[in-house]
């Protein structure tokens, strides 16, 4: 779960000044950290109680 976490921090950090990041970037995330895709609903999860919302890649981040 080392991974999952993270990516969790980079999103978590990437979504504190915009209060978004994208599908994309949570994408992103689990390539870079060779994380597990079965995680992502609890990543998803997680940055929404952080109140960081997941828009989809045409919306302005």
């Amino acid at each position: 779960m080392r991974l999952a976490e993270a990516a969790l921090k980079h999103l978590l950090e990437k979504g504190k000044g915009t209060g978004s990041v994208t599908f994309g970037d949570v994408h992103d995330a689990l390539l870079d950290n060779e994380t597990n895709p079965t995680h992502l609903d609890s990543i998803i999860a997680a940055l929404e109680e952080a109140g960081i919302a997941v828009i989809d890649d045409e919306e302005d981040a």
